[in-house]
């Protein structure tokens, strides 16, 4: 994602050791920061991190092979591969990389098959001195479900945690994203909507709720029109993705395939558990 840089994230005292060691990752020439593993709850940076480092990455070297993506897309590309007899070519393309950004390590859990051929890559990759900065919800040796193997190579190199952002962090936060936007928001809103949430993802979405009311109904943007959008911060939201991808790695099966239309009680019911 080109808008995931390291000059947009925000740093505080909660994500600076994992900022600093990202953009250290990005430009490890003797691989003091590899791989690098970052940690952390839902909507605190990781994914913005990963593609930071990437993106860095690219400006240095244009020609980088470079490849960023989420365990469940790993798992359907694992799984694809097997069904189109493409497995060689599915690992040549993997352990060709110069970089491999791969996030929500986590999603790994119960998917032994994936779990051994990400183990290979990894390990094919580490060896040709390549670069790996993955991410996950908890330390490597939390991980549950995984692979022993697996959880102790991900621990070979940095480890690096985010925590949950302080008041300032999240109103310079939603001050940048304000004037990215070129949103007027008054000052007792912004210190509302840091209250509100504490999660980056949260705030940011906050922001696009107002801007969107605001502009639809041709309005000025005022805490009694945001007390009324926005939810109370002790409510949590789950998303469709996140039941799509917790049920479907409960049952070892892709995203993909419990959302296709596939007729096999091995699909069908995850399908029907996770509506």
């Amino acid at each position: 994602n080109p808008l995931m840089t390291f000059d947009r994230f925000v740093c505080g005292d909660s994500n600076q050791f994992a900022s600093s060691s990202a953009q250290k990752a990005a430009d490890d020439e003797d691989g003091q920061y590899n791989p690098l593993y970052i940690y952390a709850n839902s909507g605190l940076g990781k994914t913005h991190l990963l593609n930071a480092v990437g993106n860095h990455r690219l400006r240095k070297d244009s020609e980088a092979r470079i490849r960023y993506l989420s365990a469940d897309t790993f798992t359907s590309d694992f799984t694809y591969a097997i069904k189109n007899d493409r497995l060689g070519e599915f690992r040549e393309e993997y352990c060709s990389l110069d970089l491999l950004l791969f996030d929500d390590a986590q999603l790994l859990a119960y998917r032994e098959k994936t779990q051994e051929e990400f183990l290979s890559i990894f390990n094919s990759l580490y060896s040709a001195k390549k670069h790996l900065v993955v991410t996950a919800d908890r330390p490597p040796n939390l991980l549950k479900n995984i692979n022993p193997l697996l959880k102790s190579r991900l621990g070979w190199g940095i480890l690096a945690e985010v925590l949950l952002p302080d008041q300032d962090t999240k109103i310079r936060i939603l001050k940048r994203r304000a004037q990215e936007d070129n949103i007027p928001i008054p000052e007792d809103v912004i210190f509302f909507l840091a209250n509100a949430n504490n999660d980056v993802k949260s705030l940011v979405q906050n922001i696009i709720r107002l801007e969107s009311y605001a502009s639809l109904n041709n309005t000025g943007i005022s805490i009694s029109m945001v007390k009324s959008l926005v939810r109370d911060k002790g409510k949590n939201e789950t998303s469709i993705e996140d039941i799509k991808s917790t049920t479907a790695a409960y049952f070892n099966i892709s995203v993909r395939d419990m959302t296709s239309k596939k007729k096999k009680r091995m699909y069908s019911y995850p399908r029907q558990l996770g509506m």
